[in-house]
């Protein structure tokens, strides 16, 4: 059998609804993680069943709040406190809250992205990321053809 892999975008709002959703259909939890953007955090929220692997893509802005899934998924309070630690994830409602001791680290938030940072990041319309996109589809696309040529030449020479 194949896995089968989803991302989906969804609304901070949401997340819990997802977790209990997941939680009552049997899927685990497998990781959660955040990643700095620059309107804040793009937190995703990975669940699996079988062969099936759900991701969950949050946005989130930087000052603003995600309710915890701690109480849905008891692993998720180590997930939670490792965001809120590094990367200043404001997190309501943690079954278990470590208050930022989960780590001994010196750094307050080291992975926060600081003003500076955000300044210094390269900003992309959405016009030139649509570019990128269409540069990087065409360049799969040639590198399929290419690889399909070749193994056409192979079984006609082979």
């Amino acid at each position: 059998m194949r896995e089968n892999y989803e991302l989906i975008d969804l609304s901070p709002d949401l997340l819990p609804l997802k977790a209990v959703k997941a939680k009552s259909e049997g899927a685990r939890l497998v990781q959660i993680c955040a990643v700095n953007t620059d309107y804040g955090y793009d937190l995703l929220y990975s669940f699996a069943q079988m062969y099936h692997f759900l991701t969950y893509k949050v946005p989130l802005k930087q000052d603003e709040e995600i309710v915890s899934i701690s109480d849905i998924y008891q692993s998720a309070s180590l997930y939670e406190n490792e965001m809120r630690e590094l990367f200043g994830v404001q997190i309501r409602h943690m079954k278990l809250n470590y208050k930022d001791k989960l780590y001994t680290i010196e750094a307050v938030t080291p992975f926060k992205k600081k003003e500076e940072e955000k300044k210094a990041a390269p900003k992309f319309t959405p016009e030139q990321i649509e570019e990128m996109k269409k540069a990087a589809a065409a360049k799969k696309a040639a590198a399929a053809k290419a690889a399909e040529e070749k193994a056409k030449e192979d079984k006609d020479n082979g």
